[in-house]
């Protein structure tokens, strides 16, 4: 085993490595929020318009929705103040036909959806609803209801919708259909999650998504962010607002080299886009399986690994997932590694109990390096903010179903400043759940107006 440890040496990064992502974070969100910085960041630091955050007397019907590439939800929340809210959800497919073309196809089968979801509630029909939309596709946002389309995913592809308002789209399509339903807000998934997590706890000031993908939010004093202009931008008085960071692009200049493996680069290289989104091929769920995989073949082609045992299946990029890691350190017994090493073509009589322990032994260095820097990235955050208590809202399927790496994103953060009181916590299905509170706010905004 101390060759294997040797071996995969690169993957565990000191004190002093973290505190250089720490520094570079740092750095960039400065740069981020200068008027004109000496040099573009690396994080777009976008405004979300997000200024008035859930306070617990937001009331009434709203309905979101959650829109990604192969499906999408709608949600109906009934808010009653001093109670806790009710959910209704209601999954909808999103075939092809409609990810491709025309954007006026998509956008009203989107209606036809939301008029059969507002039929299948009968109580809430009749009265005019507001509609907040979690919108997990590149936008530029002028305004809290205004989201022009930049790009879309790899599976959906509209191009006439391009640097076209996506708010508008659906409202265009939602009046068509003649129903009472008012888009008062457009935000991102880690947008909606730090908004679901405001309404969840106080002190919340920091939205964290750990999926597929990863990114920050945070709630900034306006009076810091020197590219805004504060009356001109909101125009009114306005103490603080959310910043999108978007910082998976951190390191797509190299400047986090120093924490890439052989097999990083390799992910990288091979990727849909290399050299772009480089701290998020570090932890994201979409790269860890790769990676996983990756890492194995290496040990077996060093033979010290499955007897040096090549299968096709382990050559073959995605033949493990993301998921695969966390049900590998979800499992005491050795049935998930057993399972997931006969699925890559070997019998149970090429299977030793050294290789089970190496199958264990990746997956917990790979969990331990994304909670550290996952942790190097909310600590300067934490700091920012330097309140008495800053709390973290998160979400994403590997951060839930890892079972060690919420307490070692925590005890990494700990570690890293030591003299800061946080909680970082579950805002579970904030990315739909969220946009109903950012677009409840909203509507009480609009009745005091």
């Amino acid at each position: 085993m101390n060759h294997i440890v040797k071996l995969l040496k690169d993957y565990v990064l000191s004190v002093s490595k973290l505190r250089r992502i720490m520094a570079m974070f740092e750095e960039e969100m400065k740069l981020g929020l200068e008027a004109k910085p000496s040099r573009q960041s690396a994080f777009y630091m976008c405004n979300t318009f997000v200024t008035d955050c859930p306070d617990g007397t937001e009331e009434g019907d709203i309905l979101s929705m959650d829109l990604g590439n192969s499906n999408f939800r709608l949600l109906l929340t009934r808010l009653k103040p001093g109670k806790k809210p009710e959910f209704i959800v209601k999954h909808y497919e999103l075939s092809t036909e409609y990810r491709r073309g025309k954007p006026d196809k998509l956008f009203d089968y989107l209606a036809v959806c939301i008029e059969d979801f507002v039929n299948t509630n009968p109580d809430i029909g009749g009265k005019r609803l507001p509609f907040g939309m979690t919108f997990s596709f590149g936008y530029d946002q002028t305004a809290l209801n205004v989201g022009i389309i930049k790009q879309f995913g790899i599976d959906t592809d509209l191009p006439e919708a391009v640097d076209k308002d996506a708010v508008k789209y659906l409202q265009d399509a939602i009046d068509r259909k003649g129903l009472k339903v008012d888009v008062l807000s457009i935000a991102n998934d880690t947008t909606a999650t730090l908004a679901y997590g405001m309404s969840l706890k106080p002190d919340t000031y920091i939205g964290f998504i750990l999926g597929s993908g990863t990114n920050t939010c945070y709630l900034e004093n306006v009076d810091r962010i020197e590219k805004i202009d504060p009356l001109k931008t909101f125009g009114t008085k306005t103490e603080s607002v959310i910043l999108n960071l978007e910082n998976g692009f951190l390191g797509d200049n190299g400047s986090i080299d120093f924490v890439k493996t052989k097999w990083d680069l390799e992910v990288d290289n091979d990727s849909l886009f290399p050299h772009n989104y480089s701290f998020e091929k570090l932890i994201g769920g979409a790269f860890i399986g790769d990676l996983f995989r990756r890492t194995l073949l290496s040990l077996a082609e060093n033979h010290v690994f499955l007897g040096g045992i090549i299968t096709d299946r382990l050559k073959q990029k995605d033949s493990i997932k993301g998921p695969d890691v966390s049900s590998v350190e979800s499992d005491e017994t050795d049935g998930s590694v057993i399972a997931l090493l006969q699925r890559l073509g070997y019998s149970s009589q090429q299977i030793t109990k050294d290789d089970i322990e190496i199958v264990r032994y990746v997956c917990a260095l790979i969990g331990v390096r994304n909670a550290q820097l996952a942790a190097a990235t909310l600590s300067p955050l934490i700091q920012r903010i330097d309140k008495p208590m800053v709390r973290i809202a998160a979400d994403g399927s590997p951060y839930k179903k890892h079972p060690k790496l919420h307490k070692l994103i925590t005890d990494f953060i700990s570690e890293l400043i030591p003299n800061r009181k946080f909680e970082l916590f579950l805002a579970e299905d904030g990315s739909g759940k969220g946009s109903a509170f950012i677009a409840a706010v909203a509507a009480k905004q609009r009745q005091k107006s």
